[in-house]
């Protein structure tokens, strides 16, 4: 097989027993993990392309009065580090699925279930940490751009 070569890492370790539901569980994970990582790439692609945008106008502003503001780029990073790292959840995702898949095929740990269950449990704290960001990138941007509308001085 194609990837006998990555069994010999195992030898000479402690070997742990396979676990077929252990397996099962990670690749029905991983997918989803990987999904709702894809669902927020868009979301933060637009704020990005926003936040940026702002950081410009702030600098251009900001060397005609002498003083730049500096959220607007900071919120601009903080949009584009939460993207690049939504693309590598995406990635470690795949990597977990291909193990499990690799592992239910040969009937046989492929790698120490630790990594599976390491990647698949960072990739959900991953989750969580993005949703708690973009409630405070929301609350800055709102700080930032205050809602004009009726009976609010438009």
């Amino acid at each position: 097989m194609f990837h006998e070569t990555f069994w010999l890492a195992n030898k000479g370790t402690a070997q742990i027993p396979f676990h077929e539901a252990f397996w099962l569980a990670t690749a029905a994970a991983a997918p989803v993990i990987a999904l709702a990582a894809m669902l927020l790439l868009p979301e933060w692609a637009v704020r990005h392309a926003e936040a940026s945008s702002a950081a410009v106008d702030a600098e251009i502003q900001g060397r005609k009065l002498g003083s730049t503001d500096t959220r607007p780029a900071k919120l601009s990073k903080m949009a584009s580090a939460i993207r690049v790292t939504s693309a590598f959840n995406i990635v470690l995702q795949a990597v977990v699925l291909a193990m499990s898949l690799l592992s239910l095929q040969d009937q046989r740990n492929f790698r120490d279930p630790f990594w599976a269950t390491t990647i698949t449990v960072g990739g959900l704290l991953w989750l969580a940490w993005s949703s708690w960001q973009a409630g405070r990138f929301r609350a800055e941007w709102k700080e930032l751009h205050p809602v004009k509308g009726p009976g609010r001085g438009a």
